[in-house]
């Protein structure tokens, strides 16, 4: 994540981007090598991956709505997929999140007062560094969630804090009916308190394997945001 930032903001030609990743992965390569490190504790930068080439500055709210029903209608994935991806991108763009900070959110960041859902953390955790300390931050999400957002949100946190993941079709399902499969899903025990929100519990621990994770979900992502434009 750190690196796709670097790349996006350091505005270089295809050449010096290039240049760029080749000493990225030289300089972590000498890292490992050396003992800083671990080697699973890096993965290296693909040639012209494009996983940071759409900022959410750039994408218009009707890009954005276009975009969300892409995922829905053009995307053979399964519907567990398309749920992360729909939330994923929702967060990002709704509340500015990095690609790191939203896809490898805890159940644990989601904040509830009076059993209402009413914060997201964005905080350093074993799984997830961030940029700088400055980064971690509280974010009052009923102020910047529409209300079907927030039940989308909610409705994968209480999924995921029981192991289990929503099939459903969100995006176009009533607002009631969601009320209804929150609560369903609340009838179930929590089994866990300290797990991904949008990648497979089998990932804790295992870096390269949830950045490769990572990677799949920004791709459909971008995928969808791409496709309005090239129609």
């Amino acid at each position: 994540d750190e690196y796709d930032v670097l790349e996006t903001e350091s505005r270089y030609s295809k050449k010096n981007q290039e240049k760029l990743r080749q000493a990225w992965n030289s300089f972590f390569q000498y890292l490992i090598e050396v003992g800083q490190i671990e080697k699973d504790q890096f993965t290296p930068i693909k040639k012209d991956s494009k996983l940071s080439r759409v900022g959410s500055a750039y994408i218009s709210e009707p890009e954005f709505e276009l975009a969300r029903e892409t995922l829905y209608t053009k995307n053979a994935d399964s519907p567990q997929l398309r749920n992360i991806c729909l939330v994923v991108l929702t967060l990002a763009y709704r509340l500015g999140l990095r690609r790191s900070e939203v896809v490898k959110l805890s159940t644990a960041h989601i904040s509830f007062l009076n059993g209402e859902m009413c914060g997201l953390s964005v905080q350093w955790w074993i799984e997830r560094g961030l940029k700088t300390a400055s980064s971690s931050r509280i974010i009052p999400i009923k102020a910047l969630l529409s209300e079907r957002e927030m039940l989308w949100l909610e409705l994968i946190t209480a999924a995921r804090a029981r192991g289990l993941w929503s099939r459903a079709d969100l995006l176009h399902v009533p607002i009631e009916t969601l009320k209804q499969y929150i609560q369903n899903c609340k009838l179930r025990p929590i089994t866990t308190s300290n797990n991904f929100l949008f990648i497979e519990d089998d990932y804790l621990g295992q870096r390269n394997k949830a950045t490769a994770q990572v990677d799949k979900i920004i791709t459909l992502i971008h995928k969808a945001l791409r496709a309005p434009g090239s129609s």
